[in-house]
C-alpha cells in the first residue's frame, strides 16, 4: 500500500542542519485590522509551538500563547526570537512553508529589528509536506492529499479526535476571543490549556512523521 523512494528521502533528510526546529503558528485575523501595523485579514501570530531536536537526539519543547487582551503581538515575537535561537544555526521545519514564511515576512515588516532573523529562518526552512507532495512517500490511504491531517493517521498512532480543540478553525476562534477580551477568566484558563495541547500536538506530529 505504501511506496517510498528511500534514497531520495534519505538525501533530503541528511541535508538538514542540526538543531532541527519543528515549529507551528496559530493566528487570528479580522476584516478590520486588529493592531497597528497590520492589514485587513492579516493572520497575526499569537501562539506557537516548537520542538527542537539536537544532533544527539535530545528533544526540547517550547511554546508561547497570549493570555489576556492584547494591543499587539510583540511579546510573542520576542519569545519566538529566543526560542528559535536567533536564527543563527539549524534548520526550521514546517508542514507548509507558504503559511509560516508569509507570517515571518509580515512579522519582519511589523518589527524591523527582527528582519534579519526572519529572513534567515525562511532561508533555512524545510517543508516536510514536500516529501509527500513530491510523491517520495505515497500511500493510497492519503487519498491524494499531502496534508498532515491525512498523512498522520496512516503513518503514526497520533490522533486529533480526543482533543477539545481538534482543528485550526476552532483554535482561531478561541484565540480571537482571548485577544479582544471577550472571554471570562474562568473560561480562558481552560481554553488556554486546550490550545497549548493542540498546538503542541501539531509540532509533535511533525516530529513523529520525520522519525
Amino acid at each position: 500500500q505504501s511506496v517510498a523512494d528511500i534514497p531520495a528521502i534519505k538525501r533530503e533528510l541528511d541535508s538538514l542542519e542540526y538543531p532541527l526546529f519543528f515549529y507551528d503558528y496559530e493566528t487570528i485575523a479580522s476584516p478590520v485590522p486588529l493592531f497597528d501595523g497590520t492589514t485587513p485579514y492579516q493572520a497575526v501570530v499569537i501562539q506557537y509551538s516548537v520542538h527542537k531536536i539536537d544532533a544527539d537526539g535530545t528533544i526540547t519543547h517550547r511554546e508561547a500563547i497570549i493570555r489576556d487582551k492584547i494591543e499587539n503581538n510583540k511579546a510573542i515575537i520576542d519569545q519566538l526570537y529566543d526560542d528559535l535561537e536567533w536564527g543563527r544555526h539549524g534548520t526550521y521545519i514546517v508542514r507548509y512553508k507558504g503559511f509560516e514564511n508569509t507570517r515571518n515576512n509580515e512579522s519582519a515588516l511589523m518589527y524591523p529589528q527582527y528582519k534579519d532573523f526572519f529572513e534567515t529562518v525562511n532561508r533555512k526552512t524545510f517543508d516536510l509536506m514536500e516529501i509527500f507532495s513530491k510523491l517520495l512517500y505515497f500511500d493510497r490511504w492519503f487519498k491524494g492529499s499531502a496534508s498532515i491531517k491525512k498523512v498522520l493517521p496512516i503513518m503514526t498512532d497520533i490522533s486529533y479526535d480526543w482533543l477539545d480543540v481538534p482543528n485550526g478553525s476552532i483554535a482561531t476562534g478561541l484565540l480571537l476571543d482571548i485577544a479582544v477580551g471577550k472571554m471570562s477568566d474562568t473560561e480562558k484558563e481552560q481554553h488556554i490549556k486546550n490550545l497549548l495541547i493542540y498546538c503542541e500536538q501539531d509540532t509533535r506530529a511533525m516530529v513523529r512523521i520525520w522519525e
